[in-house]
């Protein structure tokens, strides 16, 4: 859609799944193929500032592997997108830019989906740290205990307040 097109009709609802998916390549070496997407979204042009804005929700549904042990699961997001494009290149810097006159609906879903699918995806959504030289996972309940644990007073403060009053 160039600018024209949303100045002939300024205000649009768009409602609809992307086809082919087999040839999308999404940006996250984790995810193996994109099963299903669709989009509900409305697109209005703002004349004042020469920019489209984007209110709507992407649905998505991917097969991936999990980042702790490798093995392939089903995952499925339903991604909030509201965000403002600009034809204009001097934009404010919280615009994102249109390049060539062309906004491709499609390319900005996926864009969408690769900025909200995350980086350590993991079906059990477990906590990954770096610990010295080796790696280790956490599940959510472990890192909570972890969490308390280390908020208990450590003990050798209680031996430097003896330490103190002996003098």
């Amino acid at each position: 859609m160039n600018p024209q097109d949303f100045k002939n009709q300024p205000k649009k609802h768009l409602i609809g799944q992307i086809e082919n998916l087999t040839k999308i390549k999404l940006d996250n070496p984790l995810i193996k193929e994109l099963i299903k997407v669709s989009y509900d979204v409305k697109l209005e042009y703002i004349y004042d500032i020469d920019a489209i804005e984007v209110d709507g929700v992407i649905e998505c549904e991917l097969t991936a592997f999990d980042a702790n042990d490798g093995h392939e699961f089903l995952y499925s997001a339903e991604i909030e997108w509201n965000d403002e494009y600009s034809f204009d290149q001097k934009a404010n810097d919280q615009t994102n830019l249109i390049l060539h006159n062309n906004f491709d609906l499609q390319a900005y879903v996926i864009e969408q989906i690769n900025l909200n699918i995350p980086v350590n995806l993991s079906e059990k959504h477990a906590i990954i740290y770096k610990v010295g030289s080796n790696w280790e996972f956490l599940s959510e309940n472990d890192h909570m205990k972890n969490e308390e644990i280390s908020e208990d007073l450590d003990p050798r403060w209680e031996k430097l307040n003896n330490f103190k009053s002996d003098k």
